[in-house]
């Protein structure tokens, strides 16, 4: 018989199998936390104009679930901050704030689920040469095992 007590099975040792009340099924993936995420980007010399600060991609065999961003130009004003997440190909748009003020904080909570391959990147518009920016991203890491 076919199931969690069949050791031949694929992952009989997971607990991954579920009683529907006449047979045993394989469950789907389960959905859980493995590590928290936390990441800061800075540049402490921006060049005049536009300036990108890129996070890490997510692995092969993780997801990263994104609950909040903050981002800051401590120095001056810009013409405007754009968060963004990029896949590889598409930036998909987060927030925007235009005009940002200098040494003004702003941030997201969100719930934003990231996939292997996937980034952050926050766009500052205007900056004034050696200007110091930085942007902060956090939340938690879930690793893949079917």
């Amino acid at each position: 018989m076919s199931g969690p007590t069949d050791p031949a099975e694929a992952h009989f040792d997971k607990g991954l199998w579920g009683f529907d009340g006449t047979a045993w099924h394989k469950l789907p993936m389960l959905w859980g936390y493995t590590d928290r995420y936390a990441e800061v980007e800075e540049n402490t010399s921006a060049v005049a104009g536009f300036n990108w600060l890129v996070f890490s991609t997510v692995p092969a065999g993780e997801v990263w679930v994104v609950t909040g961003l903050c981002w800051v130009n401590v120095n001056t004003a810009c013409s405007m901050i754009i968060a963004d997440l990029f896949d590889g190909v598409t930036l998909y748009g987060l927030a925007v704030e235009a005009p940002a003020v200098a040494n003004g904080y702003y941030s997201i909570l969100c719930n934003i689920t990231m996939k292997a391959g996937d980034c952050l990147k926050v766009l500052f518009g205007g900056c004034t040469l050696n200007d110091d920016i930085y942007a902060w991203a956090f939340g938690y890491k879930m690793a893949i095992a079917e």
